[in-house]
């Protein structure tokens, strides 16, 4: 398949699957460590990504037809509650033609991203929404769903997407293969100052994170559910990136578990996310869609119960979720 940039991908590659790097692996948690020994990549001799697969980041592969069907009565369920069920619509369409050039399905976990974006839409300044070019920050974006779906809604912005090395291929191979007109760059490879206006995707492995710094402002920072799988050390260092790079009118949505312990030990908890006073938060609750959701299979340790009795095929998540929408305090 084309790629707008191949090169791209041979430099991921390369970089974090066939060299042995301690210095990138220190960033990784329990979790990560776990998780990314069990993903798996394969390149023909011109280095093209002939499969993919990876783990624990999200399920956008559904291919049971009973499945399907009880994600689209999970997303029908939702849309007729919501009170913005004519954005959620046009965002769900906009999802849907991501999915079908990706190559995925419409999963609860792409509807899930529909909502929460549409969250972060609502709460756009005026200014944001006519400014020139928004520059768009994503913390682990799996798969490359959010990206993909925020440039089609804002076609000139920019969209940075910083995660590990191994799970940033997936969203420079996903991306690239749903937006071949635009533009996608390396951190490595551009010169910032110049080109950051001309660039449609940028893409940076956690561990360069240092050669974003102080280039540009961001106008909206975004992480969905991979806090809660980092190092404390780690989230505190993308608080402190934010607080340096974010324009003054910013936003940052943070939707993460309320406490989360990792296979190693690790233990996240959201109330110790480094916010600080003179941050200001428009939406600060549980997260209406983490309540539920439906799974083919009728029982399990998860079932969501009535009057003590199990529910078939309604399940819970692990814990529960925080959401958070803010203006990060920049001048502190």
């Amino acid at each position: 398949m084309d790629m707008p940039n191949r090169n791209l991908i041979k430099e991921l590659y390369h970089s974090y699957y066939q060299e042995s790097n301690l210095d990138v692996n220190k960033d990784f948690s329990s979790h990560w460590v776990h998780y990314s020994n069990q993903f798996s990549v394969q390149l023909d001799e011109e280095k093209s990504i002939l499969s993919l697969s990876g783990i624990g980041f999200g399920d956008l592969m559904t291919r049971n037809p009973v499945q399907q069907c009880l994600n689209w009565i999970s997303h029908m369920i939702h849309i007729l509650k919501h009170e913005d069920k004519k954005n959620i619509i046009q965002l769900l369409h906009k999802a849907r033609r991501i999915c079908k050039c990706a190559g995925f399905s419409v999963s609860f976990d792409v509807f899930k991203q529909i909502l929460s974006l549409n969250l972060i839409m609502r709460h756009m300044t005026h200014n944001m929404v006519n400014k020139n070019r928004l520059v768009f920050f994503i913390i682990g974006d799996g798969y490359g769903l959010m990206g993909s779906l925020i440039k089609d809604c804002f076609p000139n912005s920019t969209i940075i997407l910083v995660d590990l090395g191994k799970t940033l291929l997936f969203q420079a191979y996903y991306c690239q293969k749903v937006h071949k007109k635009y533009i996608h760059a390396s951190i490595n490879n551009i010169n910032l100052v110049n080109n950051i206006e001309e660039i449609d995707f940028l893409y940076c492995p956690a561990d360069k994170l240092n050669l974003l710094s102080q280039v540009f402002q961001i106008d909206i920072a975004i992480n969905i559910v991979s806090m809660q799988e980092m190092k404390p050390e780690s989230i505190q260092g993308y608080f402190n990136f934010l607080r340096l790079n974010l324009s003054k009118e910013n936003l940052f949505y943070c939707c993460n578990r309320e406490r989360k312990v990792l296979m190693g030990g690790e233990v996240l908890e959201f109330s110790k996310y480094p916010y600080v006073k003179t941050d200001q938060h428009y939406v600060n609750e549980y997260c209406p869609w983490y309540k539920f959701f439906l799974h083919i299979h009728p029982f399990s340790k998860n079932s969501v119960k009535f009057l003590k009795i199990k529910v078939p095929f309604i399940k819970k998540f692990d814990g529960p979720i925080i959401h958070r929408l803010s203006r990060l305090s920049v001048d502190i």
